[in-house]
């Protein structure tokens, strides 16, 4: 049995507080675990405890939260987790509501960045402090004066458990911004599932824990790769393209090192003139067929960069890989994979005709039927090395 138990609330105007124990076989550990908010801004038990929930995931086989919620929220909570839930029913707790408001989990880097200039200017930023090393984003997204969420959990490495924990802010945040739709900046390769035939993210806006909140998504940025998005900031933002780099990641890693290389590929082949600080390549490499995210990428540094800058960052580049870029065209990682603009994914035609208008003028085109074809030619081989599908 491991077990999650949050409790001794404390809950004042910006202010949430609590304690936090974690039980498994062998010890337990406490946590001391603060939420601040701007605007004097007190979010709802249920939002509190859908909070929670992204910090534990389904690592848990029992969950206990000592704070009122309704009989829905506790369920969906125990469907979101797969754990035994224990938490005291407010059966007069409000939990349906309708929001017309947009978010956006603003970091800063690129990706989100490239979604903020895809989306209508009354967008709500919401921004995660995690302090620490983390300064550098703080130092960067602050200029866009963003509602922030302020919390020390990811410090105390209670980010593990589901990548959700990201949403915190935009949890916490809904009500007080009568929010009703959610978005990050996430990319096509963030996730291997985006790489499947009909991947669920393109035909469904629900997103647990997010909809318990009544928050849908709206996916700006899935049919985009990273290349894309540095096509998207290089036209609409060129003169932040340097402090965001900085924000990003330190010198010398591969993050900061590939983001750099994929914008000298951008500014030579679109002729954009960024200026921008280069930093020198990381001390170790990661084999491929490690990371999903850096193999697709591969293919693309190698065709508009060569081989050498490509192994400055991966080692044991299948040569098979080095034979289908250097074939392909490779154009789709600049393009639109419109199968993300499909379904539900846009609220309204006039949401996404507004999208398309933006995507369009920085130079993003939609995907051809030879980029259809490119892409699945990429993939396949992908699946060889890291089966998913």
């Amino acid at each position: 049995m491991k077990k999650m138990f949050a409790t001794n609330f404390n809950i004042e105007k910006g202010h949430i507080d609590f304690k936090c124990y974690i039980f498994d076989s062998e010890k337990e550990v406490e946590y001391d675990i603060f939420f601040d908010l701007d605007d004097e801004v007190i979010p709802s038990n249920d939002a509190i405890a859908c909070a929670i929930s992204t910090l534990a995931g389904t690592t848990f086989t029992d969950l206990e939260i000592n704070l009122p919620i309704s009989v829905e929220m506790r369920a969906n909570i125990a469907a979101f987790t797969k754990a035994s839930i224990i938490a005291p029913v407010n059966s007069d707790a409000y939990f349906t509501r309708e929001g017309r408001n947009i978010i956006l989990n603003f970091s800063g880097g690129f990706d989100s960045l490239a979604a903020f200039y895809l989306m209508p200017k009354n967008v709500k930023l919401v921004s995660m402090d995690f302090d620490g090393a983390f300064k550098r984003e703080r130092n960067f997204f602050e200029k866009f004066h963003p509602y922030t969420l302020k919390t020390n959990f990811r410090q105390l490495k209670l980010d593990r458990n589901s990548w959700t924990f990201m949403g915190i802010g935009a949890i916490l945040y809904a009500e007080y911004l009568s929010a009703g739709f959610n978005v990050f900046g996430t990319i096509l390769e963030a996730t291997k599932y985006h790489f499947l035939y009909k991947p669920t993210s393109a035909y469904n806006n629900q997103t647990p824990p997010f909809s318990f909140i009544g928050l849908k998504d709206i996916r700006y940025t899935n049919g985009l790769t990273e290349v894309g998005t540095v096509i998207v900031i290089s036209h609409y933002a060129p003169e932040l393209v340097n402090d965001s780099l900085r924000s990003l990641s330190n010198p010398k890693t591969e993050k900061r090192y590939r983001k750099e290389t994929l914008l000298d590929i951008i500014c030579k082949k679109f002729n954009r003139n960024i200026v921008f600080e280069r930093t020198d390549a990381p001390d170790s490499r990661i084999p491929f067929g490690q990371n999903i995210s850096l193999d697709f990428l591969c293919f693309y540094i190698i065709k508009n960069a060569g081989i050498s800058i490509a192994a400055n960052t991966i080692s044991d580049i299948p040569n098979e890989v080095l034979q289908l870029a250097n074939k392909l065209e490779l154009t789709f990682y600049e393009r639109l994979n419109c199968e993300f603009i499909s379904g539900n994914t846009f609220p309204n035609n006039e949401s996404k005709a507004s999208f398309m208008q933006r995507i369009l003028e920085c130079g993003v085109l939609p995907y051809t039927e030879n980029d259809y074809k490119e892409f699945r030619e990429v993939i396949n081989l992908l699946n060889y090395y890291h089966h998913f599908q």
